[in-house]
């Protein structure tokens, strides 16, 4: 069953409510279909305060998930995108994505101290953010620190998102199985990852304390064009709590998590676990099927955030979700989502020569009542 963790914000500032409310259905609605085969990297930072005339008006007060980045992998923690427009409202930063079908792809973007409200009252963001994508492979990292002060209004943003995609086109076939038939796949994912997070002092009249920072990693899958965004894990960090993973199936995991900070390791499936059976993907053997991988991590305030992804293998059931072990996978990308493992012939033939040499190494001791190695048989037979 999938853990669901509710996180407290007892001591959040009430404009981290605000912000947490316009990202409330951010993951939760569906994207567009994948297309064939591509990869995707994004990074994106947005920091300062609104200093318009009339923000409000000018939709400097109101945030939403970045346009270039879609609302299925975005998470309540990173950058948010002013609908006034970033540099407009004032902000510092920007969005800057890359795709096409040959990989790798990465990018990456820094931003430069930047006061977040008026003299006398705040401290300066600064941030760096990176995204690399590979097929099966994906690597996503953000960094911000507020230096010299706190917050200094109750407008400023100082968030940064690195996050990576691949699409591709699989078929799964067998010859245990019918062509077309009903069948299942499971993805294993592993991640190694680690966030941190400091407290956020804030220095403005309305504000009678700070606010702890936050620090994410999400990884999501969409199997088919109809499937919406599965949660494979996510890390989630805030200095006033014990950071938390939550995975709808771990494997095996060595994450260790503290106040603030959570770092590891872990294999994770896509398997969802129901209380009388396992429910995983469903597919038609033979039959192409879309699969979209996304890896993002996002960061607010003083806080660091870096995980890698790597899809390691895949498991097949047939109709009645009895596994399947002799099959292939074909890509549109001419990825490999399999581990090759030798053909039966060639794994017997390697059993019987090991044998066979082992048992002329056993007549050789046998004849001449001493260890045979292989430097004292050439030393024997040089002299």
């Amino acid at each position: 069953m999938i853990k669901r963790v509710e996180q407290s914000r007892k001591f959040a500032h009430p404009r981290v409510f605000a912000r947490l409310a316009v990202l409330g259905l951010v993951g939760v609605c569906a994207s567009t279909p994948a297309s064939a085969q591509s990869v995707e990297a994004f990074s994106g930072i947005v920091g300062g305060f609104a200093n318009t005339p009339d923000a409000i008006s000018q939709g400097c007060t109101t945030y939403g998930p970045p346009s270039t980045l879609g609302t299925s992998y975005g998470t309540a923690v990173g950058v948010t995108e002013p609908l006034g427009g970033i540099a407009a409202c004032g902000f510092g930063g920007g969005m800057k994505s890359v795709s096409g079908g040959s990989s790798p792809l990465s990018t990456s973007q820094n931003l430069a101290p930047v006061p977040l409200g008026n003299p006398g009252y705040s401290g300066r963001f600064s941030s760096s953010t990176e995204g690399t994508a590979d097929y099966k492979n994906l690597k996503a990292s953000a960094h911000g620190l507020i230096a010299g002060g706190g917050v200094g209004s109750p407008l400023s943003l100082e968030g940064g998102t690195g996050a990576a995609f691949f699409n591709d086109t699989l078929t799964a076939s067998s010859p245990s199985v019918t062509d077309l038939s009903p069948g299942f796949i499971r993805y294993l994912f592993k991640i190694d990852g680690s966030l941190s997070t400091s407290y956020i002092p804030a220095h403005y009249p309305e504000a009678s304390y700070g606010y702890p920072s936050s620090a994410e990693v999400r990884l999501g899958l969409q199997h088919g064009e109809l499937d919406g965004v599965y949660q494979i894990a996510r890390l989630n960090s805030r200095l006033d709590e014990t950071a938390t993973l939550s995975s709808s199936d771990t494997v095996v995991s060595s994450f260790v998590a503290g106040p603030g900070s959570i770092s590891g390791s872990g294999t994770f499936s896509s398997t969802l676990h129901g209380q009388f059976q396992d429910f995983d993907h469903e597919i038609k053997w033979n039959q192409p099927f879309d699969l979209k991988v996304g890896l993002l991590a996002g960061i607010d305030g003083t806080a660091d955030a870096n995980a890698t992804a790597t899809l390691i293998g895949v498991q097949l059931f047939d109709a009645g979700h009895n596994p399947v072990s002799n099959f292939s996978i074909a890509s549109a990308s001419g990825s490999s989502y399999v581990s090759a493992v030798p053909e039966p012939m060639s794994l017997w033939m390697t059993v019987i020569g090991i044998m066979m040499l082992g048992a002329r190494f056993h007549l050789l001791n046998r004849s001449t009542g001493y260890p045979t190695t292989l430097g004292n048989r050439r030393s024997r037979t040089l002299s």
